[in-house]
């Protein structure tokens, strides 16, 4: 079977993602498949990029309308119920004529904004081939927006957007109408959807209600996507086996449907838990982070690991390996590949009970759902799987096996293998109601213009792979396009005025900082040159420094030497000064001692006297006589002998103070030098030694002061 699948990207985005795991799964199972895009990034040679014809001037004139339709009237007009992307339905790329779409046997539309429109559809489906188209968010069935926020208009007329602050020529209830009006004709378009949630939406919308919805889920590659031993994934990404990991997918935090912001608030709630609380604090809770998440995730306290964008499977497999739990707070989901990836690799999902969520994670068995925007309830599951190990490897079990049996790629292409081929047993050639052309004043002008180009339209429709733009309006858009694009031209022009003021008052103002700038660098230019100037004279100072110094270090050097030879002859004679001294101290001593002995001599002498005397007294009764004979003698005998011990005495200390003399005047001698010493230390010379030994320690020389 020849099957061409379509769809703006071929692997950028999730739609993509998955419309590629289709193409894969469809391959493999022996089908010739081709998938045709818009913006292709991939090298797969099966995949065929729509080369687009250079926009003649009709196309080009009102791509240029709707461009600035798309920015005045949508993206700036945004209210504050929703940011999520909103895109009008034309311009188109017509494919009918491709070869991918002529040899298809059957056409399996996907993802196909900003690529196809109404009109261009309209030309697949009047091939008269099956037309399926999987719708990946409800973009198909509404005026505009791809996700609703709730709102349920696209039931009825799709009229009075509520995620638009205004919205005065009903634009959205057009698109809805153009719809309606071109695909009434035809019963060839069947509708796949991956979930029940989305086929609910289908099946409830004014534009395919009465035609067939199928919901076939979308499918992975669960040999890739495949469980780990988590302590092996988390040692090999450097994360402490211990440690619970969270994990959360955050490719944009700043789209509102996608949660962040009650995931914030849940972690609070659950910080408020005294024992979440503590293994926090003892560095046993971590966030793993997908994607580039808003700065509040850093507020929480919690350690946040970030890997930012990543495109291999095999890094994303290990990631979801190593994490213990994925939350996944989308306000409104289809169903998030994420989700299929978590599961297949074992990790327990924790989701809000939204979108598709619930056709695959089942509450307590392969992970837990709470209801919508309740943080409290998403808090306390995440709470129940933190402290509950033993669940959530329970749950990861059941997870995995969960995906095995019926999310697989072969599963999902043979699912749709047999669609297509019922669709092609069933299949009958549909006749095609008139066509509504809903040409305005400007869409006249514009044929016209086109058709100056009608060879070049013959020559492209004989190119099998070439494109060209398709900007047909069906009747609803086409009667308000010339009105719109007026008032969005106009505005646009407007703005584009407004631009220009600014941009010429910004241009001044340059111009006054140019001019000051210029003043400010010529003033640079002069200090530059003053200060090269001063810089120059630095330099010479510097020279003629380096100079004085090398000067001075000769001088030093020869001062040090004289001051050398100085310390060695004061070291000399000080030496001999003190041996002198020595020798002075020495012969004193010998002297004292040599009168020390005739002292003791004398006393020795005067002590036999008194002996003798005391003889004498005790005989004098007896000698009375010749004591008074002999006592004379005996009394100048005893008057000798005194001034003999006086003139002993005296001589004693005659040479005693000759002694005294004697040392004073070495002494003197010590302290002149001392003081010859002290003067030679406060002179220049000895400063200039100081400053030289200074500076030799600063320069790491060494030296003997």
């Amino acid at each position: 079977m020849n099957i061409t699948l379509v769809n703006t990207n071929d692997i950028r985005g999730g739609a993509a993602r998955a419309v590629y795991r289709l193409y894969q799964g469809l391959r493999h199972i022996g089908q010739n498949v081709t998938m045709l895009c818009h913006s292709k990034a991939s090298d797969d040679p099966n995949v065929a990029q729509a080369q687009t014809k250079p926009g003649l001037p009709s196309s080009d004139t009102i791509t240029t309308c709707m461009e600035a339709i798309q920015t005045t009237c949508i993206d700036r007009n945004r209210s504050d119920l929703s940011n999520t992307f909103f895109s009008l339905s034309y311009p188109g790329v017509d494919l009918s004529h491709h070869s991918a779409i002529k040899q298809a046997d059957v056409i399996n539309l996907h993802w196909i904004a900003r690529f196809q429109s109404p009109s261009s559809i309209k030309r697949l489906l009047a091939l008269g081939k099956p037309v399926v188209w999987t719708l990946h968010d409800a973009w198909a069935f509404t005026g505009g927006c791809h996700y609703t926020a709730g709102c349920l208009k696209y039931r009825q007329a799709c009229r009075d957007c509520p995620q638009l602050d205004s919205d005065t020529h009903h634009l959205t209830a057009a698109i809805l109408a153009d719809k309606i009006q071109i695909f009434k004709d035809f019963r060839n378009l069947t509708i796949v959807t991956p979930s029940r949630w989305l086929s609910d939406c289908a099946g409830l919308s004014r534009l395919f209600q009465g035609l067939r919805v199928e919901t076939i889920p979308n499918s992975l590659e669960a040999d890739v996507f495949c469980p780990m031993p988590k302590i092996d994934a988390k040692t090999q990404l450097d994360i402490n086996p211990d440690v619970t990991t969270i994990m959360f997918g955050a490719v944009t935090a700043a789209e509102e449907r996608k949660g962040f912001s009650e995931l914030i608030q849940a972690l609070w709630h659950c910080l408020e838990h005294p024992q979440f609380c503590q293994q926090v604090d003892d560095g046993k809770i971590e966030i793993l982070c997908v994607g580039y998440p808003s700065d509040l995730i850093h507020s929480l306290g919690i350690p946040v690991r970030s890997f930012g964008y990543v495109d291999s499977d095999d890094t994303m497999s290990q990631i979801y390996s190593a994490s213990d739990l994925f939350v996944l707070p989308s306000l409104e989901d289809n169903l998030p590949n994420t989700m299929l990836e978590a599961m297949s690799c074992g990790t327990p999902v924790v989701a809000f009970d939204v979108g598709g969520i619930p056709d695959v994670v089942r509450d307590r068995v392969t992970g837990r759902i709470v209801p919508v925007r309740d943080v409290v309830q998403l808090a306390n599951a995440i709470l129940d799987c933190v402290f509950d190990p033993k669940m959530l490897n329970q749950m990861g079990g059941v997870a995995r096996q969960s995906i095995v049996d019926g999310y697989t790629l072969p599963i999902q292409a043979q699912r749709y293998l047999d669609l297509f081929q019922e669709l092609l047993d069933n299949s009958v050639q549909i006749s095609v109601g008139p066509r509504h052309s809903g040409e305005t004043v400007i869409q006249k002008q514009v044929s016209e213009m086109a058709s100056t180009d009608e060879q070049s339209q013959v020559q492209l429709e004989k190119s099998s792979d070439v494109a060209s733009a398709d900007v047909t309006f069906g009747q609803e858009f086409g009667a308000v396009f010339e009105a719109i694009a007026l008032n969005t031209t106009t505005s646009h022009l407007q703005q584009t005025k407004k631009d220009f003021h600014k941009l010429q008052t910004q241009f001044h103002s340059s111009q006054e900082q140019l001019q000051q700038t210029q003043t400010q660098l010529q003033q640079t230019q002069e200090q530059w040159h003053q200060t090269l100037g001063q810089l120059q004279q630095t330099q010479e100072q510097l020279q003629q420094t380096q100079e004085q110094l090398q000067q001075t270090q000769e001088q030093l050097q020869q001062t040090q030497g004289q001051l050398q030879q100085a310390q060695e002859q004061w070291q000399q004679h000080t030496q001999e000064q003190m041996q002198q001294t020595q020798e002075v101290q020495l012969l004193a001593e010998n002297q004292i001692n040599e009168l020390r002995e005739q002292f003791q001599q004398v006393q020795n002498r005067l002590q036999q006297t008194q002996v003798q005397l005391a003889e004498s007294q005790q005989t004098q009764v007896a000698l009375t006589d010749k004591f008074d004979t002999d006592h004379q003698n005996w009394q100048e005998l005893l008057i000798q002998e005194r001034e003999t011990i006086q003139r002993v005495k005296m001589r004693l200390k005659t040479q005693t103070d000759k002694l005294k003399q004697r040392l004073q005047g070495k002494i003197s001698a010590l302290e002149q030098c001392q003081e010859t010493i002290t003067t030679m230390e406060t002179s220049k010379f000895w400063k200039l030694r100081n400053h030289w030994f200074r500076l030799k320690q600063k320069l790491g020389m060494s030296s003997t002061r």
